[in-house]
């Protein structure tokens, strides 16, 4: 999977994450959930900035975050 891959599938599950029981959960929770979509649209921006075809990209600090969230929702190891 390249790393573009990684970033694309983390936000479409953003994006297509279903939540029972908004309505009761914590502030904290509330937070999160509202930032599903901002989170998508920067793992989208940060897959556009690599090149599809690669597996080995040079990166910078925020690609590397976003990787870090990216695969932190896909549950996959670096």
């Amino acid at each position: 999977m390249t790393v573009a891959h990684e970033l694309r599938t983390a936000a479409r599950t953003l994006r297509s994450s279903a939540f029972i029981g908004v309505r009761y959960s914590t502030s904290t929770v509330a937070a999160l959930l509202r930032a599903r979509g901002p989170l998508a649209n920067w793992l989208d921006l940060a897959a556009n900035e690599y090149d599809p075809d690669s597996d080995v990209q040079e990166t910078d600090r925020n690609h590397e975050a976003a990787l870090d969230v990216a695969r932190a929702i896909n549950g996959t190891a670096p």
